[in-house]
């Protein structure tokens, strides 16, 4: 006898002219699929989600903008100049003092690039 409370969740309505997919619809990589748009992602918005077409994200992201025609802009970046210390002659230093010199020297350059923190003065 046949079971009457059984409901299938996968059938085609009367008529044949729609199909009900209520559970796991499984396309094999060999079939082919008609009447569908090639691109079926729409262009984002601001307020419609979708998606945009850009190059692929490298070591540094910013924030982007896409506008009302689906063009991206990013907004430029100005990168920071490093500092660069001032020249410090070779070492010709005999002695420890000399040496100190030298380094004292060093020291300086690089505090006034900006390079290293200047001392706090003790209390």
């Amino acid at each position: 006898m046949a079971d009457n409370t059984y409901s299938t969740k996968n059938y085609q309505e009367q008529g044949g002219e729609k199909w009900v997919i209520g559970g796991t619809l499984k396309v094999l990589p060999t079939a082919t699929v008609t009447g569908l748009p090639s691109d079926p992602l729409q262009v984002a918005t601001e307020a419609t989600l979708g998606g945009i077409k850009a190059p692929a994200k490298t070591d540094e992201a910013v924030p982007v903008a896409v506008d009302e025609d689906g063009f991206l802009f990013v907004p430029e970046v100005t990168v920071p100049t490093v500092p660069v210390a001032e020249a410090v002659a070779d070492s010709v230093a005999e002695d420890v003092a000399g040496v100190n010199t030298v380094i004292n020297a060093i020291l300086a350059s690089l505090k006034t690039a900006g390079l290293m923190a200047t001392e706090t003065e003790p209390e």
